[in-house]
């Protein structure tokens, strides 16, 4: 150890010289001696700062925290990000919950459960290609309070959703990426800014998964084979079109889609099963693709459906279609295409 020793000028100050760099963490002590008595401190060198540390703002200061702006977390976060790790508190002066975005970089391949959670006011979400799974309740209600529309591109390492993940979210549009094949329960419900979704390569879209929703423009592709039960119930979508994946329309799959003006039928529908399209209660137009009636469970499949709305259905199988069982309430409403 070497030692160095020093007087003070006038006012107390003294230089202690090095004779290499004051190394990050590195610790010096310095001992002061006055009167025959001593006072000892202990001084550590800061670590290394590169470009605003580990956490960086794209904002300011001025009034902390209300203008941080984007955060990002930069490379060297990496592995899993635990559960709660950056939720916010839902108080106007929280730091994440006054943040206007995240930007996730580094070698991160899992989001732990609640970790950015009440996001607010953010407006803009990029994560990493290294990113595999996604926590529940990990993006609730992440920009739901942004007067900013903004969209969302999941990469295509993701390939696990749990329940909740971006429940409430403000995301205007989303894609979903090349690599989940299951949208989770709940994982879009109360959506209220949704209006256009990349399904991709879904195969499943779990219960409940956009319950009240606002995804306005649903057209599902053909790689949809399984819908279940609720799965759209309470959406604000103006058009669906279920796709010729499934089979079956489950119950309540799209019950209570009050906005709704124009539904498609899928081509491979059979059957309908209890309130599976009740209260499409602004339906102008139903098309059924299928070439047979797909059989409705009971009369609350279609229940509520208006008289002014047109049933178009294969013109071959019209006379089918109006003496089916509970297909023939609407018979005055169809029409052969």
């Amino acid at each position: 150890m070497t030692t160095y020793t020093g007087v003070a000028d006038l006012n107390g100050d003294f230089t202690v010289p090095f004779s290499s760099a004051y190394t990050s963490g590195q610790k010096v002590t310095v001992t002061a001696e006055k009167d025959a008595e001593t006072k000892t401190i202990e001084l550590f060198a800061p670590s290394e700062v590169v470009g605003g540390g580990v956490i960086q703002f794209s904002g300011n200061m001025n009034n902390f925290p209300l203008n941080v702006g984007v955060i990002t977390l930069t490379g060297e976060i990496a592995g899993v990000i635990q559960a709660n790790a950056l939720r916010a508190t839902a108080q106007n002066n929280h730091i994440f919950f006054r943040a206007t975005g995240l930007i996730l970089k580094g070698d991160v391949t899992e989001i732990g459960d609640n970790a950015f959670k009440d996001w607010y006011y953010a407006s803009v979400l990029e994560l990493p290609n290294s990113l595999n799974k996604i926590g529940q309740y990990s993006f609730e209600r992440f920009g739901s309070s942004s007067a900013i529309a903004f969209n969302c591109i999941l990469p295509n390492s993701v390939n696990v959703l749990l329940d909740y993940c971006f429940h409430y979210a403000g995301f205007t549009g989303f894609d979903i990426g090349l690599g989940v094949a299951t949208i989770p329960a709940y994982a879009f419900g109360y959506t209220g800014k949704l209006e256009n979704f990349n399904y991709r390569n879904v195969t499943t879209v779990k219960g409940s998964a956009f319950y009240f929703s606002n995804l306005k423009y649903n057209l599902i592709p053909n790689t949809v084979t399984t819908i279940e039960s609720g799965a759209y119930q309470f959406a604000k979508s103006v058009e669906v079109n279920t796709g010729n994946g499934i089979t079956q329309i489950t119950s309540f799959a799209f019950a209570n889609n009050t906005l709704c003006q124009k539904f498609t039928i899928g081509l491979n529908v059979s059957s309908i099963l209890a309130s599976g399209l009740a209260s499409l209660s602004a339906c102008n137009e139903l098309i059924c693709l299928p070439i047979s009636p797909p059989s409705l469970i009971n009369a609350s499949a279609l229940n509520g459906l208006k008289a002014t709305c047109v049933i178009k259905v294969p013109a071959a199988s019209l006379t089918a279609y109006q003496a089916a069982a509970f297909w023939s309430a609407y018979s005055a409403q169809m029409v052969g295409i």
